[in-house]
């Protein structure tokens, strides 16, 4: 069994770095992505973000000392998540030249959701290797 300050190491700091990192970024007057050439490119970006937030946010939840959170991961993570999703986009009205968009955010949400639906379907695989099909 993993010490509590292990198991802060290497589940919850890096969440909140993570989150941290998040809003640094967020804070930066006018910054763009690179242009990738396809339309909606930065909504791929704030998805690939919130992906990898989403990840290490249920990777957290999941290995939590707290039975609620551990035992309800993927709604933690969905519904917090998606929470700081939205703090992230109304931190970004207040920052000189950046935005708040309904659509980012609507991405940043789907980045989270799509951690949560994989998590969610390798769970049932585990305990079902026979395929999602069986019941």
């Amino acid at each position: 069994m993993k010490t509590s300050k292990h198991r802060f190491v290497y589940y919850y700091l890096p969440a909140i770095v993570y989150a941290v990192g998040i809003f640094v970024l967020s804070s930066i007057p006018g910054l763009a992505p690179p242009v990738v050439g396809f339309r909606f490119s930065d909504k791929f970006y704030h998805f690939l973000e919130f992906f990898g937030f989403g990840f290490v946010l249920l990777r957290a939840f999941a290995n939590s000392d707290s039975t609620l959170l551990s035992s309800r991961s993927l709604e933690s993570t969905a519904v917090l998540g998606s929470l700081y999703a939205l703090s992230d986009e109304l931190h970004q009205y207040f920052v000189p030249n950046r935005e708040m968009e309904f659509w980012d955010f609507l991405a940043d949400a789907v980045g989270i959701l799509t951690v949560c639906l994989i998590w969610w379907g390798f769970r049932r695989l585990k305990k079902n290797p026979g395929g999602l099909e069986k019941r």
